[in-house]
């Protein structure tokens, strides 16, 4: 039996460059003239609400409430066209209203 020759591999050896492929579709980036921006910008200046306009802040704040409770509050909220946190903010200010006289 005729032993094969074992050719040296040398890891410094100069490789082929492999170009990698993307995975997902990269998006086409928009070509925008500064001019389309500038309309842009001017749109987007005048559809800002004023101060009169504005909704007020609203911080996120939990606790715990009974399950019938949360179950009254959703019904009552999809009945009147309302978010459950509209329904419970009326909520307290009303008791809050009923305590300060």
């Amino acid at each position: 039996m005729a032993k094969k020759k074992i050719v040296a591999r040398n890891p410094l050896s100069p490789r082929e460059t492999i170009a990698p492929e993307h995975l997902r579709p990269q998006p086409q980036a928009d070509v925008v003239s500064k001019e389309t921006k500038k309309q842009a910008t001017n749109i987007t200046n005048q559809q800002i609400p004023t101060s009169q306009n504005t909704k007020p802040v609203l911080k996120r704040y939990a606790t715990y409430l009974q399950p019938e409770s949360i179950k009254q509050i959703k019904h009552y909220s999809i009945d009147k066209g309302m978010t459950d946190y509209e329904v419970v903010q009326a909520a307290v200010d009303d008791y809050f209203k009923s305590q300060s006289h």
